[in-house]
């Protein structure tokens, strides 16, 4: 699964979109089923939304720094459960 999000300094926001990569549907070997990760997806939007809007409210998407970034993608295990 990818996620892309685009920052925006005009309009200080965001968007985040997520898809499957294109070979992924054409594995004979995947397993599983894009629907079933509905649950998954929606937390991990969540928590990139809370962060990034935090990160907007304290000064703008302009005072982003890379470490901002990594912090984002440490998602905590147990809001799968």
């Amino acid at each position: 699964m990818e996620f892309t999000i685009r920052l925006s300094k005009r309009d200080n926001g965001f968007t985040i979109e997520h898809s499957f990569g294109a070979g992924w549907f054409s594995d004979v070997h995947r397993t599983g089923d894009p629907a079933a990760c509905e649950k998954e997806v929606l937390v991990l939007k969540n928590h990139l939304t809370s962060g990034l809007t935090k990160y907007i409210d304290e000064g703008g998407i302009g005072k982003l720094q890379a470490a901002d970034i990594d912090r984002l993608v440490d998602v905590d295990p147990a809001a799968f459960d």
